[in-house]
């Protein structure tokens, strides 16, 4: 198994909240926008960080190590 690990610039990031019913969120980019960041209402306050952050472009990634697990 190999894992990359990146540095990652968010910059304007916007929220959006996610159902518990619903297991797919449609993006559409907004431009005032650099990234968005899902959570969950039923989890945000219990210290479980379950968010999801999504960039849209990929020069905000930079690639540092690769991980290789034997």
């Amino acid at each position: 198994q190999k894992f990359l690990l990146c540095k990652v610039a968010l910059g304007r990031t916007e929220l959006v909240s996610k159902q518990k019913s619903k297991s797919t969120i449609t993006l559409k980019r907004n431009i005032e926008y650099d990234s968005v960041k899902i959570f969950d209402m039923d989890t945000r306050d219990d210290g479980d960080d379950d968010d999801e952050l999504v960039i849209f472009d990929s020069h905000l990634a930079l690639p540092l190590f690769i991980i290789t697990l034997e």
